[in-house]
């Protein structure tokens, strides 16, 4: 896995792949989201994904996500 953290923050950078639905709420704050975004160059970010009107896309994206970044053999 390769991480780089700087531990005066709670975010390590990674060059892994990472899908982000981000938060706007107490236990997911919007401002973490943002620093993920910030610090993951290999990020896709699917903003809409909150209630059940995302939910069929979420599923698609999620799977997707994983067809495409999970090893083979």
């Amino acid at each position: 896995t390769r991480f780089k953290c700087d531990w005066s923050s709670d975010v390590c950078s990674s060059d892994l792949p990472m899908l982000l639905q981000p938060g706007n709420d107490k236990p997911h704050p919007a401002r973490t989201s943002e620093e993920i975004a910030a610090l993951a160059p290999d990020l896709e970010v699917q903003r809409d994904w909150r209630g059940p009107q995302y939910l069929e896309e979420s599923i698609r994206r999620v799977r997707a996500f994983m067809e495409r970044h999970t090893p083979k053999g």
